[in-house]
């Protein structure tokens, strides 16, 4: 059995589905009795029989009520059934009065069978669940508490849809794709199984999960996990009703672990002791038994903490402190003075806290355990939406050994061969001692994967449990984060083993949006940079997936100087780069590096903040200067969003231009933005609607700001002028015809550019100057100085300097504002768009698809399938299910 090559959906007998997804111990249906099985079978017919007469002969069945009488059958004749007839007790062996094994199965039958209910839930959505998802009806423990009517997610063990009789609406059935009302309600229900099973991963902690989907007298089983979805063939339940007596008796008899469940996880009961723990961590009134200190920066040591247990002093005063973190040290040397700085698990910050109350709403709430670590969490901090990949989940935990708040992530990766975890690249980050990133204090690879075949194994096994990452060594947590990867639709197979990882971090950040001033916001990059400065040093890494996501803040206890030049300890908020996951070994010029890359490597990173190198080449190999200019791009999307400046009418226009507006090709490539590749390649200052973007307010100019954006776009308006040239060079080393008919085949960029040049001969036209054209052998070479300019991104060292001038150099050119006020400028509506009468009836061109958001693959890999995207946002194209 195994997956398709895209592995999104997987087709199988209902016997193979059976035997390899629902293993049924075979006592359980030799032993149904035949009268029972007839007696099912003669109920769910007259629930047919009945709702074609209510339609009035109309092919048509009210879905609600085939779910409610559906469930009434197998409620009364066959789980309540199972409770009553399915065990009967059985006199202990009269020979060795010990119980027989079929006794002690017996046995073990009573205590799982009669907890299970099938429940409808038709109308009324969780309270929740913004997207008011609604599934028709679900099995559950009978023990459970539910809420009446409602989905009751967190407790779904499997859930059921119900749709009218009809090829139309199954979104698995090929019989009717040409149809265009067809396709469309197809698609429609497809969304909504999606939809469903989202819901049960971002509520539940799964491994996979089950559904069945009945449609009218006939029905499918599905499970769903996170590379894709197995589905029955279609089974009519009149005909063969053991079939799917057959499927609810396995589901019933499964542990939870068979039914799907993360066994690491569980759900923790309300009155239960950890239940209660939690209410008091979240209640105002009850002291916390730590000092809980304010988080503004420049906020000098509170007196609480004088007395606190100390940890020793860094070297440089712009250190981060916030406990022993090795991953949190510059290497500049001061002489060392005798300040007390508090160790960062003798105090929390209030923000801290705040995001742990914040997050005990009527979310369930989980231990989840990392070996033995226990840790409580509720809401997550952040989560991928869709059912199809990573599933990350951000938390803000509180971690029972230590009594202390941590950031837990949990994550479904996909094992590359030669890749390593995120958990192996922040141990080495961490040892090697790289600036601002995060401090890793435990992880777990646990052993069951999800493969291609569907083979529970472990691909990677001693990849992170090998770390040493324990205690004592070291898309926005955001809302939603990033969502659905898209793979390029190739006849490569690309499904890899998904592996699940958890790992704690000892930092709980603050977003990047929560800067405060232009100054601050610039300077929290600096440090990012600085990060990657040391990671590509240090430790040969390259991050691969700059985004405003992956920059975050932490307020750090210093040592610097106040106004009066006294040394003091003092709150200063520095830049985190996180989010090492996709990162990638620096590649050495002269060693071959093919045998650290997969066998199938796929562009990765947020393409909202990729180089304009890496979205116009599929084979673009990411470099410094790629990443510089990713930081450069969250650094204009945030300073165009909250700063003051002249172009806040248009914010909103240009973010969606710049960052979000892309063009499909018929074939489903991806073009980049043109306002942002203009604007890199051609343009020496960012203008839009031919406003010249400025920023500062009411006449006072931010000249730092400034200065740092026309920089940095002449240094890489430069670095794709020497790019074009190179290019150029390359393509005139291919051979070529020199007839003309051959010429005018040639591509654009291969024909031979022209330059204007004086007459030798006195122009004709007196008082007007005529220039003829040339042709040049060969592109035009930059300059010397385009050089050098194209030269400051090759690393790190021109832009360390830049921001140091901007930041400290007090020159009068990078003077900052002072008392400035950031507001959301995506709130500030734009003026209208003025629509000529060539724009209203010119047709649109067949040869590209415009879309107005982007594409939701952002971080996993920017080579996209449209198979892929129509899976993530429960769209169904034409073939997309088609057996392979």
């Amino acid at each position: 059995m195994v997956r398709n090559m895209h592995g999104d959906l997987t087709w199988l007998s209902l016997s193979d589905f059976v035997n390899n997804l629902l293993p049924t111990p075979q006592p359980l249906l030799s032993n149904f009795p035949p009268e029972q099985m007839s007696k099912i079978n003669a109920s769910l017919k007259d629930v047919i029989q009945n709702h074609n007469k209510r339609s009035n002969n109309s092919d048509r069945l009210p879905e609600d009520q085939l779910a409610s009488d559906f469930a009434d059958v197998i409620n009364k004749h066959l789980l309540d059934y199972c409770v009553r007839s399915i065990t009967p007790i059985i006199p202990v062996d009269s020979v060795s009065a010990t119980p027989s094994s079929q006794q002690m199965w017996q046995t073990e039958m009573a205590d799982k069978v009669p907890r299970y209910v099938m429940r409808l839930s038709p109308r009324l959505w969780d309270p929740r669940d913004d997207d008011r998802n609604v599934s028709d009806a679900a099995l559950f423990r009978k023990d459970a508490e539910l809420g009446k009517g409602r989905p009751n997610w967190q407790h779904q063990r499997a859930f059921f849809q119900f749709k009218q009789e009809g090829m139309h609406n199954d979104p698995f059935d090929e019989a009717q794709e040409g149809e265009a009302e067809a396709l469309e309600e197809r698609k429609k229900v497809w969304g909504q199984l999606s939809a469903y099973a989202d819901q049960v991963f971002l509520y539940q902690h799964r491994a996979a999960a089950f559904s069945l989907f009945v449609i009218g007298r006939e029905f499918r089983v599905m499970q769903w996990d996170r590379i894709g979805v197995f589905v029955s063939e279609k089974v009519d339940y009149l005909l063969r009703t053991d079939a799917l007596v057959e499927v609810l008796l396995a589901l019933i008899v499964m542990d939870d672990e068979g039914q799907g469940f993360d066994t690491s996880a569980t759900l923790i009961q309300k009155g239960s002791d950890d239940y209660r723990l939690m209410d008091t961590l979240a209640d105002v009134n009850i002291p916390f038994h730590l000092p809980v200190v304010g988080y503004e920066e420049g906020t000098p040591l509170p007196e609480t903490l004088f007395a606190a247990p100390s940890q020793p002093l860094p070297t440089n005063t712009n250190t981060v402190m916030n406990g022993p973190s090795p991953g949190l040290v510059d290497r500049d040397t001061e002489q060392p003075t005798t300040l007390h700085i508090p160790d960062g698990g003798s105090f929390v910050f209030e923000y801290v806290l705040d995001y742990f109350r914040k997050s005990l709403t009527d979310w369930p709430r989980y231990n989840l355990t990392i070996d033995d670590d226990e840790f409580l969490v509720c809401k997550p901090f952040y989560h991928t939406r869709g059912v199809f990949g990573r599933g990350t989940r951000g938390y803000v935990a509180y971690r029972k050994r230590t009594s202390t708040f941590v950031f837990l992530k949990d994550i479904w990766r996909p094992v590359h061969e030669n890749v390593n975890s995120e958990a192996q690249i922040l141990n080495r980050l961490n040892k090697d001692g790289v600036c601002n990133v995060p401090t890793l204090l435990t992880t777990q690879q646990f052993d069951y994967s999800l493969s291609p075949d569907c083979k529970s194994e472990d691909p990677s096994k001693n990849e992170d449990s090998q770390t040493g990452a324990r205690e004592g060594r070291s898309d926005e947590p955001h809302g939603v984060k990033r969502t659905h990867s898209e793979m390029e639709e190739e006849p490569t197979p690309d499904v890899w083993p998904y592996v699940h990882h958890r790992l704690a971090f000892k930092e709980v950040c603050l977003p990047l949006k929560a800067f405060q001033s232009s100054r601050q916001l610039v300077s929290v990059i600096r440090d990012a940079v600085e990060a990657h400065y040391e990671a590509t040093s240090k430790s040969r890494v390259m991050h691969c997936d700059i985004s405003s996501g992956n920059i975050l803040i932490l307020p750090t206890f210093i040592v610097s100087d106040d106004d009066d030049g006294n040394r003091v300890v003092c709150i200063r908020w520095r830049g985190i780069l996180a989010d090492w996951e996709l990162s990638k070994p620096v590649s050495e010029p002269e060693q071959d590096v093919s045998s650290q890359k997969p066998e199938h490597e796929i562009k990765v990173g947020t393409w909202r903040y990729m180089s304009v190198a890496s979205l116009l080449d599929a084979l673009h190999t990411v470099s410094t200067a790629d990443e510089i200019e990713s930081f450069f791009n969250v650094l204009l999307e945030n300073a165009i969003r909250y700063c003051s400046h002249n172009m806040e009418l248009y914010a909103t226009a240009f973010i969606n231009d710049y960052f979000v507006r892309f063009w499909r090709l018929p074939d489903g490539t991806l073009l980049c933005p043109a306002v942002r590749c203009h604007l890199m390649t051609f343009g020496d200052v960012i203008s839009y609607h031919c406003i010249k973007l400025e920023f500062g307010l009411d006449g006072r100019p931010n000249k730092a700001l400034n200065i740092l954006f026309a920089t940095f776009l002449g240094w890489f308006k430069a670095r794709y002028d020497v790019r074009q040239y190179e290019k150029s060079l390359s393509k005139q080393k291919t051979p070529s015809s020199t007839t003309d008919a051959a010429a005018e085949s040639e591509p654009p960029a291969r024909r031979r550019r022209f330059r204007f040049v004086e007459p030798k001969t006195g122009s004709p036209f007196p008082g007007r100057t005529v220039r003829k054209r040339q042709a040049v052998s060969g592109p035009i070479p930059p300059s010397e100085e385009t050089y050098k300019e194209a030269a400051n991104l090759q690393d790190h060292d021109a832009v360390r300097n830049l921001f140091w001038a901007v930041l400290n150099s007090g020159a009068e050119e990078c003077e900052w504002p002072e008392n400035e006020v950031l507001r959301d400028h995506l709130h500030v509506p734009s003026p209208p768009e003025q629509e000529t009468e060539e724009s209203v009836h010119e047709p649109r061109s067949t040869a590209k698809v415009p879309a107005t958001t982007a594409p939701v693959f952002q971080t996993a890999c920017a080579k996209t399938t449209r198979r892929r995207a129509a899976t993530a946002s429960g769209r169904l194209l034409t073939k997309a299910w088609g057996r392979k």
